[in-house]
């Protein structure tokens, strides 16, 4: 029984604010600030601060304000993260669509530069001639679409 006594006091005496604690400041001659649980020689030079006390325990108000205010800033940096994938990948689509409108662009526009006179596939399936007024209509049409794309690449 005399061992579970020694834990029962220590654990009581643990609890118990410290006495006499005391903290001193002092400048030296040398301009430095100096903190100590002791004054220094010169007793007058040294001025005695309060010393905090340590919150309690059994203060679960402040642990538990602090433990919902660190939750709630793990959740905004989770859906902070989870919207920053999302756009990486919107722009990644983005990038790859623009691509491919890209390269479409540039092969009309070579095709329609090159030949003047070449049978051009309707969406119907029907094959008929350009005149050369839709021919540079087509082209200018692909140049918008490559600076669009493409950026200012010709």
């Amino acid at each position: 029984m005399r061992p579970y006594c020694c834990i029962v006091l220590t654990a009581l005496l643990s609890w118990l604010p410290p006495v006499g604690a005391q903290m001193y400041r002092w400048v030296d001659g040398a301009g430095v600030t100096h903190f100590s649980q002791t004054p220094p020689a010169g007793a007058a030079a040294a001025r005695r601060l309060p010393v905090p006390e340590a919150p309690l325990l059994g203060d679960g108000d402040v642990v538990e304000q602090e433990s919902e205010r660190l939750r709630q800033l793990q959740e905004q940096t989770t859906e902070t993260r989870k919207e920053q994938e999302a756009n990486r990948e919107k722009a990644a689509a983005k990038a790859a669509i623009d691509e491919k409108n890209c390269a479409t662009a540039r092969h009309n526009y070579q095709v329609l530069q090159s030949a003047t006179r070449r049978l051009i596939r309707t969406p119907d399936g029907q094959y008929h001639r350009l005149t050369e007024e839709q021919r540079q209509q087509r082209m200018q049409q692909a140049e918008e679409m490559m600076n669009k794309s493409c950026g200012d690449q010709p």
